[in-house]
């Protein structure tokens, strides 16, 4: 979800304020639903009961949503922080309502015949006309003036072309793509691929949701919609068995390839509708439409999913429920705090800063998913970083256990500049009294961690190197190899 708003701040093309109290509506149910979802797979198996809490859950979204406006009134009536919460989504719905009523009383008093509002009402016994789109393809139209039929180019203010249209304008017309297409084999060698391997879908969605239909009945469109239902459902199915046996096949667990892969994908539908809202203002809606899927998900496709195979099969029991389940949903519950924190520091505004802060936070999610699972392999995650200690300064490289605290020094050579103390160190001392403690007991021994000249351990290990031990820059290392 980061990635999509994200791509929605960066990508509307103007700063966009969305109102607090709609957001912090999904926020709550979104975490509700992750709270759900942990606390029903601690004991790693759904039962039945607790598929229907979260279809119950997305019920009580759905009551709440058609009551909104009511809720919000209430609270604002309460006054207080409530009456803070919502005053700028009551001021907002106002608003709407006071523009609705304008457009109302214009298409009114267009109706008739307001010369001021609209077009005036043609005189009685005159001839009166509506003008239709000129169709060139239509049977006799004059091919030769569909030219000079065709509607002007839109003139300054009128309505800006889809995002969709654009992007898709911006990527053909761009020099890499264009010099691309210049080189004609390798463009229809690819085009011919591609047409091969759509084929097939293609021709199914034809035979399937037949155009020929759409002018014959006039409820097709209830057959196409249930039929693009299916075809969703049999295309996750297949991408989602494809996507299990490769990372079978890789030896990359399933979370990895759900947190990566299968989010990659689903997320592009989503990403793509919330920006076009964005960039006709719609900021709330853009933040509706990611938050309010991701409770659809949790709610309604895991709850009827388990649900069912509970009156199938019983109790839903899965590898996937076994394991580190708990880390990644604990993750993401931390994740969806951070975004509303986002908000609130952005004072409620989409901008490019935060759509970029959201996506390197998604990043580092992704880092976190890929550094505590195992890739390619069963045991257990190992990160080493190795340092190069005093890198740019030769003394400093040259003495390993030198410099890291130091006082005046010549910056050419690295030499003390401090004159030499008339008593003896700390340090010194220390070293003597163990070296005396060792010499009269022979289960004394001396670790350090890679600060053998700064503890006095040097001096130790000449005298007893069998009982000196150096075991790096690992101090919490140093205290159990000590027990």
């Amino acid at each position: 979800s980061m990635t999509i708003v994200g791509l929605t701040c960066i990508f509307a093309g103007q700063t966009l304020v969305i109102t607090k109290f709609p957001v912090l509506r999904d926020f709550s149910f979104y975490i509700l639903s992750i709270i759900l979802l942990f606390l029903f797979a601690l004991d790693e198996k759904i039962l039945w009961y607790e598929s229907l809490l979260l279809l119950l859950g997305y019920a009580s979204y759905v009551f709440w949503m058609t009551q909104n406006r009511k809720i919000a009134r209430a609270m604002h009536s309460r006054g207080g922080f409530l009456k803070t919460l919502t005053d700028d989504y009551i001021a907002d719905v106002e608003r709407r309502a006071k523009e609705a009523e304008e457009k109302e009383a214009k298409k009114a008093a267009k109706e008739e015949g307001d010369a001021e509002a609209g077009e005036p009402k043609p005189k009685e016994g005159g001839v009166g006309f509506t003008p239709t789109a000129y169709d060139a393809n239509a049977e006799g139209a004059d091919k030769s003036s569909a030219a000079s039929a065709a509607p002007a180019a839109s003139p300054a203010g009128s309505a800006k072309p889809s995002f969709i249209r654009t992007l898709s304008f911006t990527l053909r017309n761009s020099k890499s793509f264009v010099a691309f297409r210049k080189n004609t084999s390798a463009y229809k060698c690819i085009a011919k691929v591609q047409k091969a391997f759509s084929w097939p879908l293609t021709t199914a969605f034809k035979l399937s949701m037949p155009e020929s239909m759409r002018d014959k009945c006039k409820y097709w469109f209830m057959w196409n919609f249930g039929v693009s239902v299916a075809w969703i459902c049999i295309l996750i199915t297949c991408v989602l068995i494809f996507t299990t046996r490769v990372g079978c096949i890789l030896n990359i667990p399933g979370i990895v390839m759900g947190t990566i892969v299968l989010s990659s994908g689903t997320s592009v539908p989503d990403s793509l509708s919330s920006i076009i809202v964005a960039r006709k203002g719609e900021g709330d809606m853009a933040i509706a439409n990611v938050l309010g899927s991701n409770i659809f998900n949790i709610f309604v496709c895991l709850g009827f999913s388990w649900m069912l195979w509970n009156i199938a099969e019983g109790p839903y029991e899965a590898n996937a429920l076994k394991g580190n389940l708990w880390f990644p949903i604990m993750i993401v519950l931390v994740y969806s705090c951070f975004l509303l924190i986002a908000f609130i520091v952005s004072r409620w505004r989409l901008t490019k800063k935060l759509g970029f802060s959201l996506i390197f936070l998604h990043m580092t999610f992704i880092a976190l998913t890929l550094l505590t699972n195992s890739i390619g392999g069963k045991q257990p995650v190992l990160l080493h970083i190795k340092t190069d200690k005093g890198k740019g300064y030769p003394p400093a490289e040259a003495a390993s256990d030198k410099y890291h605290g130091v006082p005046k020094f010549e910056v050419a050579t690295g030499k003390k500049l401090t004159a030499p103390a008339k008593t003896p160190s700390y340090t010194s001392v220390f070293a003597d009294s163990l070296i005396d403690l060792a010499a009269a007991d022979r289960s004394v021994v001396a670790i350090t961690a890679a600060m053998p000249g700064g503890t006095g351990v040097d001096k130790f290990g000449k005298r007893f190197p069998k009982r000196t031990f150096d075991v790096g820059i690992a101090e919490q290392h140093a205290v159990t190899f000590a027990a």
